[in-house]
């Protein structure tokens, strides 16, 4: 259904949907990289390290972050039957690949 790549301030870099409005997914990207901003604290109260990755379920769709580097990240939105280990594989790739050009 649509996936972002967006930089530490929320900001989409790229944006790709065939289903969503451009607008749309800049305010999906811009609330997950606040959902990503609160668990940080959270996670390292509890000493868990920094979040990597996480999944939201909403009632028609799954959102899918994954942080890069240097503040970017991957947003993947889903359509909720959509096989999520097929998705985290994919954004596997795309993440290694991002990640080598943003060094």
């Amino acid at each position: 259904m649509g996936a972002m790549f967006l930089d530490y301030e929320g900001e989409a870099v790229s944006i790709v949907s065939p289903l969503f409005s451009r607008y749309d997914m800049q305010v999906i990207g811009a609330y997950e990289g606040i959902f990503l901003d609160r668990l940080r604290p959270i996670c390292s109260n509890l000493a868990l390290g920094a979040p990597e990755r996480f999944a939201i379920t909403c009632a028609d769709a799954v959102l899918l972050n994954w942080v890069l580097k240097d503040g970017y990240y991957l947003v993947l939105v889903l359509s909720r039957g959509a096989p999520q280990a097929r998705a985290w594989h994919r954004l596997t790739a795309c993440r290694e690949l991002l990640i080598k050009e943003l060094s």
